[in-house]
């Protein structure tokens, strides 16, 4: 971590990372979704979407998130 980077960021990097580059997307998100103890309901109302988008990604239903989905899920964890 440099002088610049706040330790938000690192985790929020981190988090992004994980999820972009794991091969199923939405295990990844559930792991850090559950690692900060956050429902699906809680994310979502967060993000401002259905819970169900939240479902999907986790379950497969719905392909690979984009980045701005990504950004947008990670900022809702932390």
């Amino acid at each position: 971590m440099s002088e610049n980077e706040s330790l938000r960021e690192v985790v929020a990097r981190r988090i992004a990372g994980d999820i972009v580059l794991c091969p199923n997307p939405g295990l990844a998100m559930r792991k850090w979704r559950a690692l900060f103890r956050i429902s699906q309901v809680q994310v979502a109302s967060e993000m401002e979407c259905s819970s169900s988008v939240i479902s999907d990604y986790e379950t497969g239903r719905r392909h690979a998130p984009g980045s701005t989905f990504v950004k947008r899920f990670v900022e809702a964890l932390i």
